[in-house]
């Protein structure tokens, strides 16, 4: 599972990179989980060239197919429900269990196919099953957060059994194969936006947009990620402020947050080394003088959520202009050592508050990165091999990528942090002496820096992003 999160966290920067590079001093936020996510389903269906190309771009060279997959999925389970206490743990499979059964009753409720008196019944049935979540997931959850992947697939195609078999035991993928992407193009999308729209907590509204399905459309693999957790220690809202923002192109006047706790901090000389910050200074000693890295270094700092299992991690350089060299050098190995190297500290801490809302396009980054394959009309030897999904040897179902939307948002505010994402594949046929006082650092995010949400215990990441432009 360790090698499995490594692998998504490297595929996310490599991603990320890219992002970075198509928009020069500007925000980037997507979610590399829900990436991962939506990519693992489709390879669970790719074979020769496509299966290559994609086992590259996602890093998992050194990882076998069958283990990707029952990985992929331990993971999931390690982030929505790691068992506290055997009390935790049936409420915790219980929490599982209802959501199952709520999507389901959603999918019955939205294509009824049954009479008035079967109807009322399963909205009955849909009002305890929701009541009883509300009831049971704050027992044993300090946040919420859900991971949910779907196939939406054409009932015109027979898809191989084994392939939906691998999606909806490892992944525990929701699958309805019974779309009607010919004759009921808008509503299959509206559907499929609901469904979207439900696991990310009402955020990720109209993923899909008008026009963007096709008659062709045979299957759309889709990947959600919801997340909202308190800070452990929050900020006084009585201590927010506008204050400057800089950057290369100029400066802005936004809220910003301001606090004095414990949290995880460290600090990196400009060649990675970590920077010894002192614990004690002389008295009346100016405190930036050896409190901090010589320029081109840059500091981290962890903020917790309650709970304790998830964090935010912010990445400041020192220099205005320092985010492009630091993220260059950025890479799951860097993010590790980062990590590592955080000490428990009391710091003054000030960060702007957030709010992010990005939708991207994913095929010309992926093609960039080496999945070119994946996105040609199958029938020669440059195009994609997705053989093991479908049965028929109808080359009307036989697929390609056509497009993988991307929709992240977040807002981070003074009692903690709401991030939700969603991804769409579409697929078409075809030293010194004196009396000393405590040293407190100070993690002043000022200008330009990288934060990201990530599960403690293995380092997942499950969002990734850099601010330029901070909320006025």
């Amino acid at each position: 599972m360790q090698l499995l999160a490594n692998s998504c966290n490297q595929f996310g920067v490599d991603l990320f990179r890219r992002f970075g590079a198509t928009r020069p001093e500007e925000n980037v936020f997507f979610s590399p989980l829900s990436v991962s996510m939506v990519l693992t389903l489709a390879r669970a269906g790719a074979r020769g060239r496509t299966a290559r190309e994609m086992d590259r771009v996602l890093h998992f060279g050194n990882l076998p197919e069958d283990s990707v997959h029952s990985e992929m999925g331990a993971l999931f389970r390690t982030l929505t429900y790691t068992v506290d206490d055997a009390e935790a743990g049936d409420i915790r499979r219980r929490i599982v269990d209802l959501r199952r059964e709520n999507e389901e009753l959603t999918r019955k409720i939205e294509k009824p196919e049954f009479g008035r008196g079967d109807f009322d019944e399963l909205m009955l049935r849909h009002l305890q099953v929701v009541d009883e979540l509300k009831r049971i997931v704050p027992r044993v959850d300090p946040y919420d957060l859900n991971l949910a992947t779907g196939l939406f697939g054409a009932r015109s195609c027979p898809f191989r059994p084994e392939f939906v078999k691998r999606l909806t035991e490892s992944h525990a993928t929701t699958v309805d194969g019974e779309c009607d992407f010919e004759a009921g193009l808008e509503s299959e999308r509206h559907r499929i936006n609901q469904w979207v729209e439900r696991n990310t907590g009402g955020r990720i509204t109209g993923l899909l947009g008008p026009g963007s399905l096709d008659p062709l459309t045979r299957l759309l693999l889709v990947s959600a990620v919801y997340f909202r957790g308190d800070w452990r220690h929050p900020f006084p809202e009585a201590d927010t402020r506008k204050r400057m923002f800089r950057s290369a192109v100029g400066g802005v006047r936004t809220p910003m947050m301001s606090t004095r706790h414990e949290a995880r901090y460290a600090a990196f000389n400009p060649d990675g080394t970590v920077f010894e910050t002192p614990r004690t200074v002389v008295k009346g000693e100016h405190p930036v003088r050896g409190g901090y890295p010589p320029p081109g270094g840059w500091q981290v700092l962890e903020k917790v959520y309650r709970g304790g299992k998830l964090s935010m991690l912010f990445v400041l350089p020192g220099a205005v202009d320092g985010l492009p060299g630091l993220e260059r050098g950025l890479d799951s190995e860097t993010l590790t050592t980062w990590t590592a190297a955080l000490e428990t500290r009391t710091v003054d801490v000030t960060v702007p508050r957030l709010r992010i809302d990005a939708t991207v396009s994913l095929e010309g980054p992926l093609k960039a990165m080496g999945m070119a394959s994946a996105f040609e009309p199958p029938g020669d030897v440059s195009g994609a091999d997705f053989s093991a999904m479908s049965e028929s040897s109808d080359p009307m179902n036989q697929f390609y990528i056509a497009s993988i939307a991307h929709r992240a948002l977040v807002e981070v505010n003074e009692q903690g942090t709401e991030a939700a994402a969603a991804a769409a594949a579409l697929f078409l046929a075809a030293a010194c002496t004196g009396e000393r006082v405590d040293f407190v650092p100070e993690f002043r995010a000022d200008h330009p820096f990288l934060f990201l949400i990530r599960h403690r215990a293995t380092g997942a990441v499950l969002f990734l992003g850099r601010v330029y432009k901070p909320s006025t």
